[in-house]
């Protein structure tokens, strides 16, 4: 084979697998979020506080957060939680009302509280794993985080 018949395989070759490698890259980019509806009914019931990080591959939130000072979802309404029992209480709630955004459809049969831990400015973080059918699901973490003053944050 010469070097100029060579040459032109590789064009033809890289040419032919062109198109598939577009679709894969079209394949590999932004998701819409899983549940639009359900970012917007949080970001709403926050008064526009609320800000949604979205995973580009899967479309569920990474991230929720409010605004200092600002409500988050439901919980304007709600008293502050000063117990551990409250504060899991209020995330339960959160969960069952915007858990769609994080691909959660029954928060309570689909999260276990396994820790609760106490940070260093007076924050209180839970940490709940995810379950399906009674067994964890690798990677399934959902964190809430209480600040100082005892609310979600």
């Amino acid at each position: 084979m010469t070097r100029a018949s060579g040459l032109a395989s590789l064009v033809v070759l890289s040419m032919a697998l062109a198109p598939s490698t577009q679709a894969q890259g079209r394949a590999k980019g932004k998701r819409e979020p899983i549940d639009p509806a359900g970012i917007a009914r949080l970001i709403a019931d926050s008064g526009g506080e609320a800000q949604v990080s979205v995973h580009e591959a899967t479309g569920a939130a990474r991230f929720v957060r409010r605004a200092r000072g600002k409500a988050l979802g439901l919980l304007k309404q709600t008293e502050r939680a000063a117990s551990s029992d409250a504060k899991k209480d209020q995330s339960t709630r959160f969960f069952e009302a915007y858990g769609g955004v994080f691909g959660i459809s029954d928060a309570s049969g689909e999260l276990q509280a396994v820790g609760v831990a106490k940070d260093r400015q007076g924050g209180t973080h839970i940490t709940y794993r995810q379950v399906y059918r009674g067994l964890p699901v690798f990677a399934g973490q959902l964190r809430s985080h209480f600040d100082a003053a005892d609310e979600l944050v």
